[in-house]
């Protein structure tokens, strides 16, 4: 036999093994579990497109080959594909409606009648593979899954599988199972060094701002308060060495006006306090927003400060507004 038919015809039993299964699945009673049954719906839509694929593939056969048998076979798992489409689509409806039902009964104070309220649903947490993120993701993982004693554990593993994005979904493991996935997260992603070298490479590395921008300003300062906050996780604290560093990185970030209103602010020659220089920020940040909505100014380009549209009367209204809050006038 040719051998390109011959690799076809096994391309072809894998395929009716998996619709097999499919079967099967489905006549020893489905899941009821709604994240179940949705992927066994997209793994029907795949096999349907492997299996159009496949049908091509064959007739670019030369003329002579016999593709009776090959057309039967392919019709006939169209079918069942079809039917177990029709079924599993019936199961998330039922699914859809139950949802739209399930409501949380709430008394009401002193009276005690009951008011219906139909909650939100919760989304599930995503990881996508940075280190810093795995803390809380696990966290929340398992106050939301693996706590909750109404799930499988073959559910449990639906759910994580379902909540890992790019790279990280291509993880192996010895088992496929949950405790055996959630295993090989913990040993690749539970890395203390790697969360602490990135954490202060990302304070070292943070963005240069040109120009004064309210926008930027607090993208800066976020940046910041995550790395602080993470760190502490981590049992490190900061300490008067590292405020100083800090101070320091941040300053070189700094436009030069923000910057030039800091160095007013202090009266003294003592080391400033980086809990103060994070509030005189957050002030600048405030300033800058009332600024661009209340002083009407020409269109800026980034690479411009964003006075240089006002006229003098707007601009000493707007250092005034900056001194009134900064300053605590």
């Amino acid at each position: 036999m040719d051998p390109k038919i011959t690799a076809l015809n096994r391309l072809r039993g894998a395929l009716r093994q998996s619709v097999t299964k499919l079967e099967n699945y489905i006549k020893q009673g489905a899941s009821e579990d709604k994240v179940v049954v949705e992927t066994k719906l997209t793994k029907v839509d795949t096999i349907r497109k492997k299996l159009f694929d496949l049908q091509k593939r064959y007739y670019e056969l030369p003329p002579e080959a016999d593709l009776t048998e090959t057309d039967e076979t392919i019709e006939q798992m169209e079918t069942f594909l079809e039917e177990m489409e029709v079924s599993l689509k019936y199961l998330i409806s039922k699914h859809n409606i139950d949802d739209k039902s399930t409501k949380l009964n709430i008394k009401e104070n002193k009276t005690g009648k009951l008011l219906s309220v139909k909650l939100p649903d919760i989304p599930l947490p995503q990881f996508s593979g940075k280190y810093e993120e795995f803390g809380n993701f696990k966290s929340q993982f398992i106050s939301l899954i693996e706590d909750n004693d109404g799930l499988s554990n073959t559910q449990k593993l639906y759910y994580l599988k379902s909540s890992l994005t790019g790279e990280v979904k291509l993880i192996q493991t010895t088992d496929d199972t949950y405790k055996s996935l959630l295993k090989a997260l913990e040993d690749r992603y539970e890395n203390k060094r790697a969360v602490v070298d990135s954490q202060i490479l990302s304070l070292i590395n943070l963005e240069k701002l040109n120009y004064e921008s309210a926008e930027d300003l607090r993208k800066l300062l976020d940046t910041v308060k995550k790395n602080l906050r993470t760190l502490k996780t981590l049992e490190y604290d900061r300490n008067n060495l590292s405020d100083v560093l800090i101070i320091n990185l941040i300053l070189q970030k700094l436009d030069k006006e923000t910057r030039k209103q800091f160095e007013i602010t202090l009266k003294s020659k003592e080391v400033p306090d980086l809990d103060n220089f994070l509030t005189f920020l957050e002030n600048c940040s405030l300033v800058l927003e009332y600024v661009n909505k209340n002083v009407p100014s020409k269109s800026f380009s980034k690479d411009q400060s964003y006075h240089k549209g006002f006229n003098s009367s707007d601009k000493q209204k707007a250092k005034y507004q900056y001194a009134k809050i900064i300053c605590g006038w």
